[in-house]
C-alpha cells in the first residue's frame, strides 16, 4: 500500500501537529460522548479516499460520527515511510513524535491476521473489501485473456507495488521494458485516462475513480490465478483497551451497510462498494 501520501514530507505533518500538539490519549465512548468530537485519522492525499479533505474514508468518518452523535474532526496524516504498524502507532495507540494524534480512531486498516495480532491495537468493522485489477484500452487492448495481451501498449504501475513485482515478473521478464511506474495507483488511472499508458494495474477502487466514466474502458479482474484470489477487507483500528468504541462503531458500520449508506458514499466517488 505504499502511495504518493507516503512522499508528505515531515514538515507538513508538523505543520499541522500545530493545531493538536495538546491532543491526549485515545479517548473512551463515554468521554468521546462527554467532549461531543470523535477524531478520526485518514490518510492525507489519498484519492478517492482523502482528496482536499474530500473523498470516500472522509464521508464515512463523518457518518460514524454523526451515529455516535457527536462532531468529527479529521486528522489526515501522510502514511509512514515503512508500513501501516507505524502509521498504527503513530495515530492509534502513541501518537506522533511531531505531537499530532492519537485519533480515537483510524480507518483503512487492512483486517489482517498480521495486524490483528498486536497487542496495542484491536482491528474491527470492515466496511469494504478491495482487490487488484486491470484497466485497458479497448481499442489497444482488445481481449485480455493473458497478461501477454499487453505487450503493445505501456502499462501502468505503482512504484514498489505488488502490481509492478507481478508485472516485472512475468514471462520472466516479458514486459519489463513496457512497465510505466508511477506514485499511485489513482495515477495509475489517470495515465490510462490520458493516453499515455494503454493499460495500468492497480487497486480497483482507484482504477474506478480516476476511470469514471471514461468511454472505451474496460476495468477487470486480472488474468493471474493468484491475483484472481487477492483481496482484502479494510476496516478501522482503536486502542486494545478501547472495546466500548470499538463496539459502538462496529454497529455504526453494519447500520450503515444495511441502510445502503456506505454503497452511496462510495458510488459518489465512482466506486463499486463491495462487501468486505
Amino acid at each position: 500500500m505504499r502511495r504518493s501520501r507516503r512522499l508528505v514530507s515531515a514538515l507538513a505533518l508538523a505543520l499541522v501537529a500545530c493545531a493538536f500538539a495538546t491532543a491526549a490519549l485515545a479517548y473512551t465512548l463515554d468521554e468521546i460522548r462527554g467532549r461531543g468530537v470523535l477524531r478520526v485519522a485518514v490518510y492525507s492525499d489519498f484519492p478517492p479516499f482523502n482528496h482536499a479533505g474530500q473523498g470516500i474514508d472522509v464521508e464515512v468518518a463523518r457518518a460514524l460520527a454523526a451515529r455516535l452523535g457527536v462532531k468529527l474532526s479529521l486528522m489526515p496524516f501522510p502514511a509512514s515511510d515503512e508500513n501501516v504498524e507505524d502509521d498504527l502507532r503513530n495515530m492509534v495507540w502513541k501518537g506522533h513524535y511531531l505531537g499530532y494524534g492519537p485519533a480515537d480512531v483510524m480507518l483503512h486498516v487492512p483486517v489482517a491476521p498480521e495486524i490483528a495480532r498486536s497487542k496495542r491495537i484491536r482491528v474491527f468493522g470492515a466496511y469494504f473489501r478491495d482487490s487488484l485489477a486491470v484497466a485497458r484500452n479497448v481499442e489497444a487492448v482488445p481481449k485480455l485473456a493473458t497478461l501477454d495481451a499487453l505487450r503493445p501498449v505501456k502499462i501502468g504501475a505503482e512504484t514498489g507495488s505488488v502490481a509492478s513485482t507481478v508485472l516485472l515478473g512475468f514471462g520472466q521478464g516479458a514486459l519489463r521494458n513496457n512497465v510505466l511506474h508511477v506514485a499511485s495507483g489513482y495515477d495509475v488511472a489517470l495515465g490510462v485516462k490520458s493516453g499515455r499508458t494503454g493499460a495500468g494495474l492497480a487497486r480497483r477502487t482507484e482504477l474506478e475513480a480516476g476511470l469514471r466514466d471514461v468511454p472505451g474502458i474496460a476495468i477487470e479482474p486480472a488474468p493471474v490465478p493468484a491475483l484472481q484470489q487477492l483481496s482484502w477487507p479494510l476496516g478501522m483500528a482503536v486502542t486494545a483497551d478501547n472495546a466500548e468504541l470499538a463496539s459502538a462503531l462496529e454497529v455504526a458500520v453494519r447500520e450503515m451497510i444495511e441502510a445502503g449508506a456506505l454503497r452511496e458514499i462510495f458510488a459518489a466517488e465512482g466506486v463499486t462498494w463491495r462487501a468486505p
